[in-house]
């Protein structure tokens, strides 16, 4: 009965945002549709294209439901084969077949969307009944437009070069808040809002060289150069503050800066072993140096915290390991990797792992690839900034170093077609 009680009390939560849930269900059940009907129609579709004893002559009778609908396929398809020529009804195929995958994945995206924002709402307002939290909203991206060149010697060594312009952008919601349960005192309520966006692009360049001494063992070796950003930030600060005798409202104007950062430089070293037309193992090493992180403007002096950076990052490593292993038309994959800590390899913060496998199967023209991956990723940070301007006094008079350790686990399940012309 209790579980009932708790259950119906998160629903309450729920209950102000229900058009975004009504809309996540409707766009999931679409998604489900679309994806039903994408894998559906790619065998018996590629079965009359390249089995033209099996075309629909007849038109089949119309009817609303999934058999009568591939049977109109069936017909319409076996129409353009025998009208136009395979070559239009493989183009008609794979325009039905993108069309069918590009709905189902605008219909995950708006569910998702939707549910985000759902989420967001509730996770908020389940919050604002806690004592005192925190609450950091993250959002952001960065995107790189390449431009490469390659060069092949007797098949046996390549070599690419690449200039690379990165594209980065990221919004940074952090909120404060406190209560004052005991009512005891003039204080009740206390809140800070803090906005940050950052905006910017840079420059850098990648070379790299594949050697294949031998058929069955392939060797790599690639360099990154330090990525120069230019980047641009605003921010704003709300502060509300509420006591029985008085309320207190403070919004800060909108501030803007600029600065320029330089990342560290990568270096990558991979190796892989071939075992004939059966299978394989890769390894990749990379080593990057944190430390070498530098930040600089025109109007500040930051040898302070480059001196900070490095004191407290270090050099690490990332690991990647792979396999792939074919047995007639199945294919197996496995995978696993490590992204060290900038505070160190043997250091837990900020240390990715993740973890993969998958299956292909191939059959004639058609190859379809499915593949999982977990990502973990923690991290331990002080709930109020050791760099703010208003740290949290306790009312003993010393500072509040309330730490909290964070975990984000990421799932992802990815399919992929391939479909051989020749």
């Amino acid at each position: 009965m209790k579980k009932n009680k708790n259950f119906g009390r998160i629903l309450n939560y729920v209950k102000p945002y229900w058009v975004g849930v009504l809309l996540n269900i409707v766009f999931n059940l679409l998604a489900i549709v679309f994806s039903l009907v994408s894998f559906s129609m790619i065998v018996p579709f590629l079965n009359l294209l390249f089995n033209p004893e099996n075309l629909t002559l007849v038109k089949p009778d119309f009817a609303l439901d999934t058999d009568s609908l591939l049977a109109m396929l069936d017909y319409l398809i076996s129409y353009i084969i025998v009208t136009k020529g395979q070559a239009t009804a493989l183009i008609f195929i794979c325009l039905l077949l993108v069309l069918a995958f590009f709905m189902r994945n605008l219909t995950t995206y708006l569910a998702l969307y939707f549910m985000v924002g759902v989420r967001a709402d509730t996770i908020k307002d389940l919050r604002s009944d806690l004592y005192k939290k925190i609450m950091v909203l993250s959002r952001g991206y960065i995107n790189e437009l390449s431009f490469s060149m390659g060069a092949n010697v007797n098949d046996k060594v390549f070599v690419g070069a690449s200039i690379g312009i990165p594209f980065l952008y990221r919004s940074l919601l952090t909120e404060y808040q406190e209560n004052d349960l005991d009512n005891n005192n003039n204080f009740q309520e206390w809140e800070q809002r803090e906005t940050l966006y950052t905006d910017g692009c840079g420059i850098n360049a990648k070379i790299g060289v594949i050697v294949f001494p031998a058929r069955w063992v392939r060797l790599g070796l690639s360099l990154t150069t330090p990525t120069s950003y230019y980047v641009d930030e605003s921010w704003k600060t709300s502060t509300y503050a509420d006591f029985k005798t008085n309320k207190y409202v403070y919004n800060s104007d909108i501030s803007f800066y600029s600065y320029h950062i330089k990342t560290p430089m990568l270096i990558n070293a991979s190796t892989a072993f071939i075992f004939g037309n059966f299978g394989m193992i890769t390894a990749d090493y990379e080593y990057v140096n944190y430390r070498t992180i530098r930040v600089s403007s025109s109007d500040y002096d930051y040898s302070n915290l480059n001196g900070d950076i490095s004191q407290r990052f270090k050099p690490t490593s990332n690991l990647r390991f792979g396999t792939e292993w074919r047995l007639k038309r199945m294919c197996f994959r496995g995978g696993y990797s490590i992204y060290g800590s900038p505070y160190g390899f043997s250091k837990n913060d900020l240390r990715t792992d993740t973890y993969s496998i998958g299956l292909g199967y191939t059959f004639g023209h058609v190859t379809i690839d499915a593949a999982y991956a977990l990502s973990n990723t923690s991290k331990t940070y002080d709930m109020y900034s050791a760099y703010t301007l208003y740290p949290a006094h306790c009312f003993d008079g010393s500072i509040d170093n309330t730490e909290i350790k964070e975990t984000t686990n990421i799932n992802q399940l990815i399919v992929s077609i391939k479909i051989r012309l020749d």
